[in-house]
Protein backbone atom coordinates (compact mmCIF):
# COMPACT_ATOMS: atom_id res chain seq x y z
CA UNK A 1 0.00 0.00 0.00
CA UNK A 2 1.59 3.58 -0.60
CA UNK A 3 1.83 6.30 1.73
CA UNK A 4 -0.10 9.58 1.10
CA UNK A 5 2.60 11.68 -0.52
CA UNK A 6 3.04 14.81 1.93
CA UNK A 7 4.03 17.94 0.44
CA UNK A 8 6.91 19.16 2.08
CA UNK A 9 7.89 22.48 2.25
CA UNK A 10 11.70 22.14 3.68
CA UNK A 11 12.98 19.42 1.86
CA UNK A 12 15.18 17.64 5.01
CA UNK A 13 15.72 14.31 4.10
CA UNK A 14 14.34 11.64 7.16
CA UNK A 15 12.08 14.15 8.92
CA UNK A 16 8.52 15.39 7.50
CA UNK A 17 6.09 17.33 9.77
CA UNK A 18 2.54 18.14 8.42
CA UNK A 19 -0.55 18.92 10.34
CA UNK A 20 -3.49 16.58 9.69
CA UNK A 21 -7.11 16.02 10.60
CA UNK A 22 -8.47 12.42 10.40
CA UNK A 23 -11.62 10.70 10.90
CA UNK A 24 -10.63 7.74 10.14
CA UNK A 25 -7.17 5.62 8.49
CA UNK A 26 -7.10 2.06 7.78
CA UNK A 27 -3.95 0.01 9.10
CA UNK A 28 -0.59 0.72 7.38
CA UNK A 29 3.34 1.24 8.67
CA UNK A 30 6.15 3.80 8.02
CA UNK A 31 9.67 2.64 8.05
CA UNK A 32 10.04 6.11 10.05
CA UNK A 33 9.52 6.15 13.85
CA UNK A 34 5.96 8.36 14.10
CA UNK A 35 5.20 11.27 16.63
CA UNK A 36 1.99 12.82 17.00
CA UNK A 37 0.90 15.79 19.06
CA UNK A 38 -3.12 15.49 19.65
CA UNK A 39 -4.30 19.38 19.02
CA UNK A 40 -8.03 19.16 19.54
CA UNK A 41 -10.32 15.91 19.40
CA UNK A 42 -9.18 12.75 20.65
CA UNK A 43 -8.45 9.84 18.69
CA UNK A 44 -8.34 6.12 18.78
CA UNK A 45 -4.93 4.15 18.19
CA UNK A 46 -4.95 0.24 17.44
CA UNK A 47 -1.53 -1.13 17.39
CA UNK A 48 0.79 -3.51 18.54
CA UNK A 49 -2.65 -6.13 20.07
CA UNK A 50 -3.87 -2.76 21.98
CA UNK A 51 -6.47 0.36 21.56
CA UNK A 52 -6.12 3.30 23.16
CA UNK A 53 -7.34 6.80 23.23
CA UNK A 54 -4.94 9.96 22.98
CA UNK A 55 -6.55 13.28 24.41
CA UNK A 56 -6.16 16.36 23.40
CA UNK A 57 -2.01 17.07 24.66
CA UNK A 58 -1.28 13.90 24.91
CA UNK A 59 1.80 13.06 22.69
CA UNK A 60 2.38 9.38 21.24
CA UNK A 61 4.82 7.89 19.49
CA UNK A 62 4.74 4.47 17.33
CA UNK A 63 7.63 2.43 15.90
CA UNK A 64 9.05 1.72 12.57
CA UNK A 65 7.03 -0.98 11.46
CA UNK A 66 4.16 -0.87 13.38
CA UNK A 67 0.80 -1.64 11.65
CA UNK A 68 -1.79 1.25 13.37
CA UNK A 69 -4.87 2.22 12.80
CA UNK A 70 -6.52 5.32 13.37
CA UNK A 71 -10.42 6.63 13.68
CA UNK A 72 -11.71 9.90 15.22
CA UNK A 73 -14.99 10.44 15.42
CA UNK A 74 -15.56 14.34 15.27
CA UNK A 75 -12.15 14.06 13.35
CA UNK A 76 -8.75 14.62 14.85
CA UNK A 77 -6.17 17.54 14.29
CA UNK A 78 -2.60 16.30 15.34
CA UNK A 79 0.86 17.51 14.35
CA UNK A 80 2.41 14.85 12.47
CA UNK A 81 6.46 14.21 12.69
CA UNK A 82 7.63 11.34 10.43
CA UNK A 83 11.82 10.64 11.50
CA UNK A 84 13.49 8.60 9.66
CA UNK A 85 16.21 6.63 12.54
CA UNK A 86 19.23 7.55 10.50
CA UNK A 87 18.42 11.49 10.70
CA UNK A 88 20.96 11.91 13.03
CA UNK A 89 23.42 9.43 11.76
CA UNK A 90 22.92 7.55 14.39
CA UNK A 91 21.34 4.67 12.29
CA UNK A 92 23.59 2.36 14.53
CA UNK A 93 21.53 3.07 17.72
CA UNK A 94 18.36 4.20 16.86
CA UNK A 95 17.54 1.52 13.69
CA UNK A 96 17.66 -0.95 16.72
CA UNK A 97 15.51 1.15 19.33
CA UNK A 98 12.29 0.56 19.75
CA UNK A 99 10.04 2.45 22.34
CA UNK A 100 7.86 0.36 24.87
CA UNK A 101 5.65 3.15 25.82
CA UNK A 102 3.17 4.55 23.46
CA UNK A 103 1.90 7.57 25.29
CA UNK A 104 4.48 10.02 26.85
CA UNK A 105 2.35 11.41 29.58
CA UNK A 106 2.75 7.75 31.58
CA UNK A 107 6.77 8.71 32.01
CA UNK A 108 6.55 12.67 31.71
CA UNK A 109 5.66 15.17 34.04
CA UNK A 110 3.03 17.80 33.08
CA UNK A 111 5.84 19.98 33.44
CA UNK A 112 8.17 18.06 30.79
CA UNK A 113 5.02 17.36 28.34
CA UNK A 114 4.35 21.39 28.09
CA UNK A 115 8.64 21.15 27.17
CA UNK A 116 7.87 18.77 24.51
CA UNK A 117 5.46 21.08 22.96
CA UNK A 118 7.28 24.03 22.78
CA UNK A 119 10.40 22.33 21.31
CA UNK A 120 7.72 20.25 18.51
CA UNK A 121 6.42 23.27 17.93
CA UNK A 122 9.85 25.67 17.25
CA UNK A 123 10.74 22.52 15.04
CA UNK A 124 7.44 22.91 12.79
CA UNK A 125 8.42 26.51 12.86
CA UNK A 126 11.99 26.22 11.53
CA UNK A 127 10.52 23.15 9.13
CA UNK A 128 7.79 25.72 7.55
CA UNK A 129 10.47 28.51 7.32
CA UNK A 130 12.06 29.39 4.25
CA UNK A 131 15.36 31.09 5.95
CA UNK A 132 18.76 30.78 6.10
CA UNK A 133 19.82 27.38 8.53
CA UNK A 134 16.15 26.19 9.25
CA UNK A 135 17.16 23.02 8.21
CA UNK A 136 19.50 22.17 11.22
CA UNK A 137 17.30 24.30 13.96
CA UNK A 138 14.71 22.02 12.91
CA UNK A 139 16.90 19.23 13.43
CA UNK A 140 18.59 20.30 16.26
CA UNK A 141 15.10 20.79 18.22
CA UNK A 142 14.10 16.93 17.29
CA UNK A 143 17.46 15.55 18.29
CA UNK A 144 16.26 17.48 22.10
CA UNK A 145 13.26 15.92 21.86
CA UNK A 146 14.53 12.22 21.32
CA UNK A 147 17.18 12.33 23.95
CA UNK A 148 14.50 13.47 26.47
CA UNK A 149 12.37 10.08 25.12
CA UNK A 150 15.68 7.79 25.52
CA UNK A 151 16.17 8.99 28.91
CA UNK A 152 12.65 8.98 29.93
CA UNK A 153 10.37 6.75 28.30
CA UNK A 154 11.26 2.62 28.29
CA UNK A 155 13.08 1.07 25.70
CA UNK A 156 14.95 -1.73 24.52
CA UNK A 157 17.30 -2.41 21.45
CA UNK A 158 16.18 -5.09 18.64
CA UNK A 159 18.38 -8.24 18.02
CA UNK A 160 19.51 -8.81 14.65
CA UNK A 161 17.44 -11.68 14.24
CA UNK A 162 14.07 -9.59 15.72
CA UNK A 163 15.32 -6.80 13.48
CA UNK A 164 15.05 -9.15 10.31
CA UNK A 165 12.29 -10.70 11.67
CA UNK A 166 10.47 -7.41 11.64
CA UNK A 167 11.73 -6.75 8.20
CA UNK A 168 10.54 -9.81 6.64
CA UNK A 169 6.72 -9.25 8.19
CA UNK A 170 6.75 -5.39 6.94
CA UNK A 171 7.02 -6.39 3.75
CA UNK A 172 4.75 -9.51 4.04
CA UNK A 173 2.15 -7.36 5.41
CA UNK A 174 3.16 -4.60 2.48
CA UNK A 175 2.25 -6.94 0.18
CA UNK A 176 -0.96 -8.35 1.57
CA UNK A 177 -2.51 -4.59 1.98
CA UNK A 178 -1.45 -4.32 -1.90
CA UNK A 179 -2.96 -7.36 -2.82
CA UNK A 180 -6.05 -6.32 -0.57
CA UNK A 181 -6.05 -3.12 -3.08
CA UNK A 182 -6.15 -4.72 -6.28
CA UNK A 183 -8.54 -7.40 -5.90
CA UNK A 184 -11.25 -5.86 -3.47
CA UNK A 185 -13.73 -5.54 -6.38
CA UNK A 186 -13.75 -9.29 -7.00
CA UNK A 187 -14.21 -12.58 -4.92
CA UNK A 188 -10.84 -12.39 -2.76
CA UNK A 189 -9.76 -15.06 -0.82
CA UNK A 190 -6.85 -15.70 1.93
CA UNK A 191 -6.46 -19.15 0.29
CA UNK A 192 -5.66 -17.13 -2.62
CA UNK A 193 -2.90 -14.44 -1.18
CA UNK A 194 -1.35 -18.03 0.82
CA UNK A 195 -1.04 -19.82 -2.62
CA UNK A 196 0.69 -17.02 -3.87
CA UNK A 197 3.49 -16.48 -0.77
CA UNK A 198 4.16 -20.16 -0.71
CA UNK A 199 2.39 -19.74 3.07
CA UNK A 200 0.36 -22.03 4.86
CA UNK A 201 -3.13 -20.05 5.99
CA UNK A 202 -2.93 -21.18 9.87
CA UNK A 203 0.46 -19.04 9.76
CA UNK A 204 -0.76 -16.62 7.38
CA UNK A 205 -4.07 -16.31 9.51
CA UNK A 206 -2.17 -15.80 12.88
CA UNK A 207 0.40 -12.99 11.02
CA UNK A 208 -2.52 -11.04 10.25
CA UNK A 209 -4.64 -10.80 13.19
CA UNK A 210 -1.76 -10.50 15.40
CA UNK A 211 -0.17 -7.38 12.88
CA UNK A 212 -3.79 -6.08 11.86
CA UNK A 213 -5.77 -6.57 15.03
CA UNK A 214 -8.73 -7.90 12.84
CA UNK A 215 -9.41 -10.90 10.82
CA UNK A 216 -8.42 -10.90 7.14
CA UNK A 217 -12.00 -10.92 6.31
CA UNK A 218 -12.67 -7.81 8.41
CA UNK A 219 -10.21 -5.46 7.15
CA UNK A 220 -11.39 -6.47 3.40
CA UNK A 221 -14.51 -5.43 4.13
CA UNK A 222 -13.24 -2.23 5.80
CA UNK A 223 -11.53 -1.52 2.10
CA UNK A 224 -14.71 -2.11 0.54
CA UNK A 225 -17.08 0.29 2.42
CA UNK A 226 -14.64 3.10 2.38
CA UNK A 227 -14.70 2.51 -1.47
CA UNK A 228 -18.23 2.78 -1.26
CA UNK A 229 -18.53 5.54 0.61
CA UNK A 230 -15.87 7.29 -2.27
CA UNK A 231 -18.39 6.61 -4.55
CA UNK A 232 -21.67 7.70 -3.04
CA UNK A 233 -19.37 11.51 -3.85
CA UNK A 234 -20.97 10.70 -7.48
CA UNK A 235 -24.55 11.29 -6.89
CA UNK A 236 -25.43 9.74 -10.20
CA UNK A 237 -24.38 6.04 -9.64
CA UNK A 238 -27.07 3.95 -8.11
CA UNK A 239 -26.64 2.43 -4.57
CA UNK A 240 -27.13 -0.88 -5.93
CA UNK A 241 -24.72 -0.40 -8.66
CA UNK A 242 -22.35 0.76 -5.74
CA UNK A 243 -22.63 -2.12 -3.70
CA UNK A 244 -21.48 -4.66 -6.90
CA UNK A 245 -18.64 -2.25 -7.73
CA UNK A 246 -17.43 -2.16 -4.05
CA UNK A 247 -17.03 -6.23 -4.03
CA UNK A 248 -20.13 -7.07 -2.12
CA UNK A 249 -22.49 -9.68 -3.87
CA UNK A 250 -26.01 -8.69 -1.60
CA UNK A 251 -27.49 -5.52 -1.15
CA UNK A 252 -29.24 -6.31 2.10
CA UNK A 253 -25.87 -7.15 4.05
CA UNK A 254 -24.23 -4.51 2.62
CA UNK A 255 -26.52 -2.07 3.73
CA UNK A 256 -26.48 -3.69 7.42
CA UNK A 257 -22.54 -3.67 7.30
CA UNK A 258 -22.38 -0.02 6.13
CA UNK A 259 -25.08 0.88 8.91
CA UNK A 260 -22.81 -0.55 11.41
CA UNK A 261 -19.28 1.02 10.41
CA UNK A 262 -20.95 4.43 9.64
CA UNK A 263 -23.53 4.58 12.25
CA UNK A 264 -26.65 5.38 9.46
CA UNK A 265 -27.58 3.25 6.76
CA UNK A 266 -26.35 4.01 2.40
CA UNK A 267 -29.52 6.05 2.08
CA UNK A 268 -28.91 8.24 5.16
CA UNK A 269 -25.39 8.43 4.64
CA UNK A 270 -26.19 9.63 0.59
CA UNK A 271 -28.17 12.23 2.06
CA UNK A 272 -25.26 13.66 4.04
CA UNK A 273 -22.82 13.51 1.42
CA UNK A 274 -25.46 15.73 -0.73
CA UNK A 275 -25.66 18.25 1.80
CA UNK A 276 -21.75 18.59 2.61
CA UNK A 277 -20.59 18.61 -0.63
CA UNK A 278 -20.05 22.08 -1.18
CA UNK A 279 -17.96 22.79 1.26
CA UNK A 280 -16.33 19.82 2.81
CA UNK A 281 -12.92 19.21 2.06
CA UNK A 282 -11.93 16.34 3.62
CA UNK A 283 -9.94 13.70 0.87
CA UNK A 284 -11.83 10.25 0.35
CA UNK A 285 -10.06 7.58 -0.81
CA UNK A 286 -9.94 3.59 0.11
CA UNK A 287 -8.08 3.56 3.59
CA UNK A 288 -8.74 7.25 5.00
CA UNK A 289 -10.84 10.15 5.42
CA UNK A 290 -8.83 13.10 6.35
CA UNK A 291 -8.00 16.61 5.31
CA UNK A 292 -3.99 18.20 5.59
CA UNK A 293 -4.07 21.57 6.25
CA UNK A 294 -2.35 24.39 4.27
CA UNK A 295 1.51 26.11 4.58
CA UNK A 296 -1.27 29.40 5.31
CA UNK A 297 -3.82 27.51 7.84
CA UNK A 298 -0.02 25.30 9.10
CA UNK A 299 1.56 28.84 9.80
CA UNK A 300 -1.89 29.86 11.21
CA UNK A 301 -1.53 27.70 13.34
CA UNK A 302 1.58 27.43 14.77
CA UNK A 303 1.57 30.72 15.77
CA UNK A 304 -1.33 29.89 17.93
CA UNK A 305 0.33 27.34 19.77
CA UNK A 306 3.56 29.37 19.98
CA UNK A 307 1.20 32.25 22.06
CA UNK A 308 -0.66 29.24 23.91
CA UNK A 309 3.05 27.94 25.21
CA UNK A 310 3.58 31.25 26.23
CA UNK A 311 0.57 31.25 28.40
CA UNK A 312 1.67 27.88 29.89
CA UNK A 313 4.61 29.16 30.68
CA UNK A 314 3.68 32.60 32.33
CA UNK A 315 1.17 30.22 34.24
CA UNK A 316 3.47 27.90 35.43
CA UNK A 317 6.02 30.60 36.93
Amino acid sequence: MKEIEIVQYTAISGLVMYFDCVNYRTPHQHREFEMMWIIDNPIRITCGGESFIAEKGEITILNPGLVHEFYAKEGCTFLCIQVRPELWGLSSHLTETRFDSRLLSRSFTPEEMQELRELLTKAAAAYYSREEGCELYAISRMGDVFCRLLKKLPHHRMTLRESADLEKRSALIDRMLSYVDEHYAEKIRLTDFAEQEALSMSYLSHIIKETLNQGFRSYVETVRLNAASEMMLDMDRKLLDICYSAGFSDYRYFSSAFKKRFKMTPEAYRNTVSVRRSDDHMLRSLHSTEKFLTEKETKELLGFLALENEKAKTSNK
